[in-house]
């Protein structure tokens, strides 16, 4: 007739993504292919077999995940043979695990498997989804976050986005005394995304920096506060360090800091005494802390340093 019109509006929301994740198929974790932790941001999950190969653990504190950075991942799996691992994380939001948000964190029989998830700094930020899978004997790949297979298990969790933090150094380490055979420590405090320490020691402000090993005098090499127990008197004037670096950090250094060692002086008491042939004087000596001296003799009676 040539006349036109409208019907009246139809309203077709838009689902949210957590309705949007396929369920998996049924998958058969009696045989010990199965997941039994899951560690990851703050989740430290232990488990078993799931009814159908199958649990959702978004019920579960929200795991914290950085875009930019590579984070830190462990999966303990089930002895039931070579049991390959895949992860993804759902980074858009969009409801879909794609190949491009896929990990395959690596394989193993009844052990930890650890790895890094290198979350893309165009990651968006907020809570998203994270699957985790496991399967007998078959290589995981990005599209086989929804596959059906026979021998394995499925795990889902939610984790927070967060963008990744440059590390910086908020307390520099500062010098320290101790007397031969003392403790001393140093410390620092980083701020930032997965910060890493490394001290360092040169026997002067001239020597070669080299890496703190722990063992012998030395304890906490790799963490913000370094121990030394029993410093020995060659310490004397060592310098320390840290050098840092961080999941979206390049290596940088803290600033210098000085061990000192004072020497112990032996104190005799009395310092001299007369007595008659076949009497006894008793004597004390006691060590107390001194400044680092150098002393020179040209004759006399020798003096031994303790």
């Amino acid at each position: 007739s040539g006349n036109t019109g409208s019907s009246a509006p139809l309203l077709v929301p838009m689902s949210a993504p957590t309705a949007c994740y396929c369920l998996p198929p049924t998958t058969n974790c009696n045989l010990d292919d199965e997941i039994t932790n899951v560690t990851f941001g703050g989740i430290n999950n232990n488990s078993t077999c799931g009814l159908n190969g199958y649990t959702n653990y978004t019920n579960l504190p929200v795991g914290q995940a950085y875009s930019g950075a590579a984070n830190p991942m462990s999966v303990t799996v089930g002895p039931g043979g070579t049991e390959r691992v895949g992860v993804w994380i759902d980074y858009n939001h969009n409801g879909l695990f794609e190949s491009s948000e896929f990990t395959l964190l690596g394989s193993g029989n009844g052990v930890t498997i650890n790895g890094t998830i290198n979350i893309p700094s165009t990651a968006l930020p907020g809570i998203t989804r994270m699957r985790v899978r496991v399967r007998f004997n078959t290589l995981l790949t990005g599209p086989d976050a929804c596959l059906g297979y026979t021998f394995g298990e499925t795990e889902d969790y939610n984790v927070t986005i967060t963008p990744c933090t440059p590390v910086t150094v908020t307390t520099q380490p500062q010098n320290a005394t101790t007397i031969c055979g003392g403790n001393a420590s140093f410390s620092t405090t980083l701020n930032g995304t997965f910060p890493t320490y490394q001290w360092e020691t040169r026997t002067s402000a001239t020597g070669l920096w080299t890496n703190v090993v722990n063992g012998g005098v030395y304890s906490g090499a790799t963490t913000a506060t370094l121990t030394i127990t029993e410093a020995t008197s060659a310490m004397n004037g060592y310098q320390y360090r840290v050098v840092f670096a961080g999941g979206c950090s390049a290596n940088d250094a803290t600033n210098v800091a000085t061990l000192t060692v004072s020497r112990l002086q032996a104190l005799v008491n009395p310092t001299s005494a007369t007595i008659c042939n076949g009497s006894t004087q008793q004597f004390s000596i006691t060590n107390t802390a001194s400044a680092p001296v150098t002393s020179t003799y040209s004759s006399g009676p020798l003096s031994l340093d303790i």
